[in-house]
């Protein structure tokens, strides 16, 4: 090293020295600000990481992202099946209560074929369950009520009555048969049961507006402890403790979000 300094020309010692200065510019550089990328987000780590430690952090909040975001998957569609079940429930009432009503009536007839009729009515008002059960559960796919009021909702369900109606004359209009008995003694039942049906209907739709606000709450809150997670690595270098461990009950199916879990949450990403 000393022979080359003696024997080089000053433009070469300049020259070698501006290489090395840039080397190490490059080198402090690279190592002081290390940018890596988990899906969409950007974790930034100091210099005095090491790879291996950016590496396990990385990886450590990867898998914190994978659960979190299957937790919150897997809330929504617990919260899906329970507006599923409110549906059932309250079909399955006005079903019944239609087919009792309407069978009394045949029985008034005396009609030899009663027994018959009352089998073939049967399986047409399953049919028709179906499709009152696929329009209903429209209406909470739609997502559109977790801001409505209890007087817009009696409003909507005002409204869904009358399109349910639709759908029940259309149905009869197309699959109904003498044999069946008379079609007006069927429509004076159904007239009978209009308060009982929008009812049903508004009860429907308010839990179906809870479930929504349910829905947006869960969303909402697994969004602000991912984001605080990830400020927290981010100004720490390391997944905070115990934070993959909490998500195990952070959502009860049938129950909701466990707020003593969020509280943990929000304790341990102060």
């Amino acid at each position: 090293m000393t022979d080359f300094i003696t024997n080089s020309s000053p433009i070469n010692l300049i020259i070698v020295g501006v290489f090395v200065l840039l080397v190490i510019f490059i080198v402090v550089k690279t190592i002081k600000e290390l940018t890596l990328k988990v899906g969409s987000n950007t974790l930034s780590f100091s210099s005095k990481k090491t790879q291996n430690d950016i590496v396990k952090v990385v990886t450590d909040y990867a898998d914190f992202k994978y659960k979190i975001k299957d937790e919150q998957a897997e809330g929504i569609n617990d919260l899906h099946e329970q507006a599923k079940r409110v549906v059932a429930v309250q079909l399955d009432q006005y079903i019944r209560r239609l087919t009792s009503d309407y069978i009394s009536k045949l029985r008034e007839t005396d009609s030899s074929n009663t027994n018959i009729t009352i089998n073939v009515f049967s399986l047409m008002v399953q049919l028709l369950y179906n499709k009152m059960y696929k329009f209903c559960m429209d209406i909470y796919e739609k997502n559109h009520l977790k801001d409505k009021t209890d007087l817009e909702l009696k409003e909507l369900a005002d409204m869904d009555y009358i399109r349910l109606s639709d759908i029940f004359r259309e149905f009869m209009r197309v699959n109904w048969f003498d044999e069946l008995g008379d079609y007006e003694s069927l429509h004076k039942v159904c007239l009978s049961e209009e308060h009982f049906v929008k009812e049903l209907v508004l009860q429907i739709l308010t839990s179906f507006r809870d479930l929504s606000r349910q829905k947006y709450e869960l969303i909402n809150t697994i969004n602000d402890i991912d984001c605080r997670v990830r400020e927290k690595v981010q100004s720490t270098g390391s997944l905070p403790i115990n934070a993959i461990s909490i998500l195990s009950d952070l959502y009860i199916p049938g129950t909701g979000l466990n707020m003593n879990s969020v509280e943990n949450w929000l304790n341990i990403t102060k």
